[in-house]
């Protein structure tokens, strides 16, 4: 009798609703961080650091942008257009990756983590935000 003692690692991991919410209300660090989190639980590092590169390397050009156009233009932009934008774009990002890949009895992130990634992505992308400012002066 053969007994299959392949062993399935449950992880917890967040589901693509909690990036959307998360990364709207938390900026484009928060989205950065679940969906990292999210390629390390599955095993795939290498994705994990592309994702934070491009992330950061956005995050930054992101606030730039914010700082360096002229307010008569950012004026004109909806104020709920840009994290829209890459909340969609990680949501997106997170479905493709995400289908099938979790195993049985895998749970979600319950959503006061997601909220306490929100704040401290928010936190710090509001602290770089004041940094820029700063250089920019």
């Amino acid at each position: 009798m053969d007994v299959d003692k392949t062993i399935v690692k449950k992880v917890t991991y967040y589901g693509e609703k909690s990036i959307y919410v998360g990364s709207y209300l938390g900026g484009p660090l928060a989205a950065i961080y679940m969906l990292s989190k999210n390629e390390k639980s599955a095993g795939d590092y290498s994705f994990a650091k592309k994702i934070t590169k491009i992330g950061i390397v956005f995050t930054i050009l992101l606030l730039l942008i914010i700082f360096i156009v002229p307010e008569q233009i950012m004026s004109k932009i909806p104020k709920f257009l840009i994290p829209l934008t890459y909340s969609s774009v990680a949501y997106y990002v997170s479905k493709k990756r995400q289908k099938d890949r979790w195993s049985e009895g895998s749970e979600k992130h319950k959503w006061y983590k997601v909220l306490l990634v929100s704040i401290l992505g928010l936190a710090v992308f509001i602290v770089l935000g004041l940094i820029i400012s700063l250089f920019l002066r």
